[in-house]
């Protein structure tokens, strides 16, 4: 995938509609694996520390801080990613672990064993991801700098996995775009956001998180960071974003699909010039029977869907 086709961070799609998402319920063995490997491989399960404005500047002082933003009611939770199962989302209840199925396109690299932080707005069907804990099998988190993770959610969203919201009943995914700490008088004066987070570029340290309306009578944004001023001197460091990649919608009503080796029942579209489409997943059960009977050059025929801003593969050249 070039550089030039990253351009989106944000899936959008019409397909929201305005009742509370409700997800499923993993069964007992489903969870019990789940949980068992988030304890074997992330020694703090506490992703955020709560944190109040008279006792902010002290431990967000020293390091690199970079800050994000929730518009909603989104908590973050753990995206777990195992062999031979569906993908879940762990979020805790009272300090009890609660685990629900959340169907996801992604490679067979991603489920070798992989924990990501992700932030589930069920009202918004909203979910963001955030960060990447561990990393086929590998605890990054504790060895390696966020913007450094950063670059392994680049290839995640690059090279592993292809959003799909009717996969996932209607919930968008968006990845999460950090500011640096400087900005967080802009975003404390949005007053559509619900909750800060700090998150710190050192490895293996929680990140903060700060109610909005916490900070309403407890400090003013004109002082700027925490009733001070924001100077050159406060660390400041840009992340690279990662951006998930969007098809350019030109009239194209066939093209050659290339099966993606790593990505269950997803082609690669390239026209009659041989430019990239972009990629494409199969939705119908009978027409990816079809394509996986081809031996030579599968040509399908594609329509441009407006809502997810990808095109989609309707069926075959015949």
């Amino acid at each position: 995938m070039s550089q030039e086709q990253v351009t989106q961070g944000v899936l959008e799609s019409s397909y929201r509609n305005t009742h509370a998402v409700n997800l499923k319920r993993a069964s007992s063995s489903i969870q019990e694996r789940t949980v068992e490997y988030l304890n074997n491989n992330c020694q703090d399960l506490v992703i955020a520390q709560r944190l109040t404005p008279d006792k902010a500047e002290k431990p967000l002082k020293h390091g690199i801080f970079y800050i994000t933003n929730y518009v909603g009611k989104a908590e973050p939770g753990f995206l777990v990613f195992l062999p031979k199962q569906y993908p879940t989302f762990v979020t805790f209840r009272k300090s009890k672990p609660v685990v629900y199925i959340m169907r996801m396109r992604v490679s067979s690299v991603v489920n070798e064993g992989s924990i990501l932080v992700a932030a589930i707005d069920l009202n918004s069907h909203l979910m963001i991801l955030e960060d990447i804990y561990v990393w086929r099998n590998s605890n990054i988190f504790q060895t390696e700098p966020f913007s450094k993770r950063r670059t392994t959610m680049k290839e995640f969203v690059e090279t592993h996995w292809i959003p799909d919201s009717r996969l996932l009943g209607g919930v968008v995914t968006e990845i999460s775009q950090p500011k640096p700490l400087a900005s967080f008088k802009s975003v404390v004066e949005n007053k559509e956001s619900h909750r800060i987070d700090f998150v710190p570029e050192n490895p293996g340290r929680r990140r903060f998180y700060m109610l909005v309306n916490e900070t309403k009578g407890a400090l003013s944004t004109s002082d700027g960071y925490y009733g001070r001023a924001v100077t050159t001197s406060i660390p400041v460091k840009e992340v690279v974003p990662v951006k998930e990649a969007e098809s350019e919608a030109v009239a194209v009503t066939t093209a050659r699909a290339v099966k993606v080796p790593l990505l269950p029942d997803v082609y690669e579209l390239f026209d009659s010039n041989n430019k990239t489409l972009g990629r494409a997943a199969i939705q119908q059960l009978e027409l990816s029977k079809k394509l996986k009977e081809v031996n030579s050059d599968i040509w399908v025929t594609i329509s441009y869907n407006e809502d997810f801003k990808r095109y989609e593969i309707t069926g075959l050249v015949k």
